[in-house]
C-alpha cells in the first residue's frame, strides 16, 4: 500500500516554491522535491511494493504530479530571470538627460609654466632663444670661460665628469656664449633655456635643475644697461610688487666686474624667526651675472676692444619659488600630483 501522500506533496512543493527568489532558491528547491532523495522519488520506488492493479493507477498519478511540479518549476525560473532583469536595469539606469562626464586633463608641469613665461619676458625683450648640449667639452664650459685648469671655481660647480672626458654643463653659459658665437654674428642678444647638472641636493638645490641664461654683446654698452635690464626682466617675471632687487659684488671668472642678484625672501617676507628658505637673512640668491670678461671674448674670436658684453644665468625653479611662495624645491620632483596641481 503507498504512503506517500501526493496531494500534500504537491501543495508543499508549491508553497515553497512561492518563496523561490533565486536561481540558487530554485535549484535547492529542485533537490528538495525532485532530487534523488525527494518524496516523488520514495513515491516511484514504492511501486514495486504494489500489486499489478495498484501500480496501473498509482503510476500515472505519480507522474503527472512530478510533470506538474518539473512545469511549475520551469514557471519559476522564468519568473526568477525576469525579476533580476528588473532589478538590474533598476540598479544601472543611467538617466541620459545628466551632462556627460569630462575626462580629467593634464596640466603643464610648474617648470614648463615658468619657462615659457620666461621666454615670452625675454622674447618681448628682443632676446632670441638658441638650443645647445647638455653633454659639454670641457673648453665651452670651463677653460673657455677662463676657468683655467686647477682653477678653485671648477671645485664650486661640483661636475659630473663623463668616462668620454666630457661632462654635464654645469650652466648654460657654454651654450650662451660658446655655441652662440658659432651660430649668431654680434651684435645679439640671446637666451637659452635648459637643464643644468651639479652634485647638489637640498631645500634649494637638485642634481638637475633648469637655469636661463642671456647674453648681450654689442658695441659701447656698460654696467648701467646691464643692471637696467636685469631687473626690467625680473620685475616682468616675478610679477610681485612686494619684491626687491639687489646687487652684490662677487667674483665669477667669465664676466667683471660680477655681481650675485638677490631677491627679497618671499617665504618670510622678512618677519622675525627662523627661515629655512633664506636663512633668515630675507634675501634668496637668483644667481651670477655681470659684465662679460675681455678673456672669454678673446677665447671664441670676439675683438673686447670692439665689442662688449654681459650675461646672467638664473635658475628657473628658484622664480617659480619666489613668484609662488614655494618653500622648498624637491616637491617639483616627486610628482605628486596633489601638489602639482595647484598650479
Amino acid at each position: 500500500m503507498a504512503t506517500t501522500d501526493l496531494g500534500a506533496l504537491q501543495a508543499s512543493a508549491q508553497q515553497a516554491l512561492e518563496h523561490v527568489t533565486s536561481l540558487e532558491d530554485l535549484k535547492e528547491w529542485r533537490v528538495t522535491y525532485l532530487g534523488r532523495k525527494s518524496e516523488i522519488t520514495a513515491a516511484l520506488r514504492e511501486l514495486g511494493t504494489l500489486s499489478e492493479d495498484e501500480r496501473r493507477t498509482r503510476a500515472p498519478e505519480i507522474q503527472q504530479v512530478k510533470q506538474q511540479l518539473e512545469e511549475a518549476a520551469e514557471q519559476a525560473s522564468v519568473r526568477v530571470l525576469q525579476q533580476q532583469e528588473a532589478d538590474l536595469a533598476t540598479s544601472e539606469r543611467i538617466d541620459i538627460t545628466l551632462p556627460g562626464l569630462v575626462g580629467e586633463r593634464g596640466t603643464l608641469h610648474p617648470v614648463t609654466q615658468m619657462v615659457h613665461e620666461i621666454s615670452e619676458v625675454l622674447e618681448r625683450m628682443g632676446f632670441s632663444q638658441i638650443e645647445g648640449p647638455h653633454m659639454e667639452t670641457d673648453w665651452r664650459n670651463f677653460e673657455g670661460l677662463n676657468f683655467t685648469p686647477g682653477h678653485p671655481a671648477r671645485d664650486m660647480q661640483d661636475t659630473f665628469h663623463l668616462d668620454s672626458g666630457r661632462l654635464l654643463r654645469t650652466h648654460c653659459t657654454s651654450v650662451t656664449m660658446g655655441h652662440a658665437i658659432e651660430k649668431v654674428e654680434p651684435p645679439f642678444k640671446v637666451f637659452t633655456v635648459g637643464n643644468t647638472y651639479r652634485r647638489d641636493d637640498d631645500a634649494t638645490h637638485t642634481p638637475m635643475f633648469h637655469q636661463f641664461d642671456a647674453q648681450v654683446l654689442a658695441k659701447d654698452i656698460n654696467l648701467s644697461q646691464f643692471k637696467g635690464t636685469i631687473q626690467e626682466a625680473m620685475r616682468a617675471i616675478l610679477q610681485r610688487d612686494d619684491v626687491e632687487i639687489r646687487f652684490r659684488q662677487s667674483y665669477f671668472p667669465f664676466t667683471e666686474p660680477s655681481v650675485e642678484v638677490d631677491v627679497t625672501c618671499t617665504i618670510c617676507l622678512g618677519t622675525e624667526g627662523p627661515c629655512k628658505v633664506c636663512k633668515g637673512t630675507r634675501w634668496l640668491e637668483m644667481g651670477g651675472a655681470g659684465m662679460t670678461h675681455p678673456n672669454v671674448l678673446r677665447n671664441f674670436g670676439v675683438d673686447p676692444n670692439e665689442w662688449q658684453g654681459f650675461a646672467w644665468g638664473f635658475g628657473v625653479e628658484r622664480p617659480y619659488m619666489i613668484k609662488h611662495g614655494i618653500p622648498d624645491i624637491r616637491p617639483f620632483w616627486e610628482n605628486d600630483l596633489r601638489w602639482l596641481t595647484q598650479f
